[in-house]
């Protein structure tokens, strides 16, 4: 350890305080030849050293936070953030740490009766010395909303609507996140949208149908207070199940921003009692044999019957599938159908796939999100989704050729029964197909 110079400290007697008393005395006393030097521990505070043991990536760490409402919700997804290598981060409320607040909160009773924001950023500031956090100690309105306009992902824990209509007013292109748990944090609610013009339309009209549920229910229990949100210290949730539902929607959020998912995108997550996890909602299909599922995007599904609706000539058609499998390589995760490229050809019966365009837009969609080719869809128009011989053979065909780089490959055939659309989805897996059962979707009676 350097020992302390003596420049404006201390002078030898005799001498002046200026540079050559303090020089004097630093050569005869200080630093000379036969002083011991006094040893000591020093550590790397470098960001990554500090979080090498996970840290996001760059992608993430490099863009600017804001959350909006930092109760037990947004205290939580705050420090999740800070803790994987968030370091500008924006923390905005207008209201104060109450003690009902501390069974769910990241703070504790040092900061009772404290703004909320205010005392946020300084636990963020102690968990790591290079966080950059703000804090806007008052409700987010029409006169503060410009402090959002540097920021890059604004995520809203409010769960009230005239927060969003305020953030419908940004012109700017941002990521905009909207996160709220039901009652007792049973269902986690998550909204994500990427582009301009943020309002209540991107969200999927089965949370409205389903918050009404919880209402009811809350009602039901006997719970009469209006307006009361999980950033409230009595509504009822476990602080671990808070915890898990801002983990889940953290997590979420890494991986659409990660994928640079455009546009909206809902889900409604319900946390199942038997294994404490949540089970994410989207059309999920299954293979007991192979313990594998399959998963189909809304977003995706509804761009496939956007695509069938504009077949107005009831010929066959389809195009290929995108997107791609989970770590253990076990479940697929479909997030795309493509059209129908323009060198394709179509009759009642028949449909032959061109390949116009396709190698490019696989080139992107693996350098922009880390999503390929898992396969192939088509309409069996007013017939049942049954695959024909050809429909087999072809699924072998494309297993075993090395420039589709996909040895089990989906297919899926979306056809029509009664004037309801089926869906048959299936695998080719070492030379045999094996066919997917759709699971029940959320139940809403729940």
């Amino acid at each position: 350890m350097l020992p302390v110079l003596s420049h404006h400290n201390k002078t030898q007697k005799g001498f002046r305080a200026n540079k050559a008393g303090w020089r004097y005395r630093d050569s005869s006393n200080v630093l000379k030849n036969n002083q011991q030097i006094e040893w000591c521990f020093s550590e790397n505070w470098n960001q990554k050293q500090i979080l090498n043991r996970g840290m996001f990536d760059r992608k993430i760490t490099s863009k600017k936070f804001a959350i909006i409402g930092v109760g037990s919700m947004g205290s939580i997804i705050a420090e999740l953030l800070v803790r994987s290598g968030v370091w500008k981060i924006l923390l905005i409320d207008g209201d104060s740490l109450a003690v009902g607040n501390l069974a769910r909160h990241t703070l504790s009773i040092k900061s009772l009766h404290q703004n909320k924001a205010a005392e946020l950023q300084k636990r963020l500031e102690e968990i790591n010395s290079h966080v950059q956090a703000e804090a806007l100690t008052e409700y987010l309105s029409a006169d503060n909303l410009s402090y959002l306009n540097s920021y890059d992902v604004l995520i809203d824990c409010t769960a009230k609507d005239a927060i969003i209509n305020l953030l419908s007013q940004i012109s700017e292109r941002k990521t905009f996140v909207s996160v709220s748990v039901g009652y007792k944090a049973e269902r986690l609610y998550f909204i994500y949208y990427k582009g301009k013009g943020f309002n209540s339309s991107m969200f999927d009209s089965r949370m409205e149908r389903i918050t009404q549920q919880d209402k009811e229910q809350m009602l039901a229990d006997g719970l009469p207070w209006e307006g009361i949100g999980c950033w409230h210290p009595v509504f009822p949730a476990l602080g671990c199940d808070m915890y898990l539902a801002a983990t889940s929607a953290v997590e979420m959020l890494i991986q659409l921003i990660a994928r640079g998912k455009e546009g909206s995108h809902n889900y409604i997550l319900q946390k199942n009692m038997e294994w404490m996890v949540y089970s994410l909602v989207m059309k999920e299909y299954e293979n007991i044999e192979l313990k594998s599922k399959i998963f189909i995007e809304d977003a995706a599904y509804s761009k496939l019957l956007s695509i069938v609706a504009d077949n107005k000539n009831k010929l066959e058609t389809g195009g290929i599938i995108i997107g791609y499998y989970d770590e253990m390589c076990q479940n697929a995760v479909i997030t795309e159908f493509t059209k129908p490229p323009e060198d394709s050809k179509a009759g009642r019966f028949r449909f032959y796939r061109g390949i116009k365009g396709l190698k490019s837009l696989l080139q992107q969609c693996w350098k922009e999100q880390n999503e390929y080719y898992l396969g192939e869809w088509h309409l069996h128009p007013n017939s049942k989704p049954i695959p024909s011989a050809t429909d087999v053979a072809q699924m072998k065909k494309i297993a075993q050729d090395k420039n589709f780089n996909c040895k089990e490959p989906i297919l899926m055939i979306l056809g029509e029964v009664a004037k309801i659309r089926v869906i048959s989805l299936s695998i080719c897996k070492n030379d045999q197909i094996f066919y997917y059962d759709e699971k029940s979707r959320l139940r809403e009676d729940t």
